[in-house]
């Protein structure tokens, strides 16, 4: 493999690399006292839901026919799971609360 040039070498060493690799304020944590976006214990119950409805009969059944065939469902189908476990929980299943779940899960 050939050495890198003195321009690039420079750019390896300069610390930019690090920055780069450095996770965003908001998945340090920055943010987490912020609700919804708060971790913790408010996203546990509709994981475990959101678990059980993953394991239903229909869900497994919506899910087999696409991977039998070699291709990933459609997301439509992983989405509403997502809305129904948030539903079950009282949490309207606006974009915002979605994403804050995403998030704290």
């Amino acid at each position: 493999m050939a050495r890198p040039t003195r321009r690039v070498a420079r750019r390896m060493n300069s610390g930019s690399a690090a920055r780069m690799t450095q996770l965003a304020s908001k998945a340090v944590g920055l943010h987490s006292d912020l609700f919804p976006y708060a971790t913790g214990d408010w996203c546990l119950p509709v994981l475990h839901t959101e678990a059980r409805l993953r394991l239903s009969p229909e869900y497994l059944a919506a899910t087999s026919a696409h991977y039998n065939q070699g291709r990933a469902p459609p997301e439509g189908i992983c989405e509403q799971v997502e809305q129904q476990a948030l539903k079950n929980h009282g949490i309207p299943p606006t974009p915002e609360w979605i994403e804050a779940y995403r998030f704290a899960a």
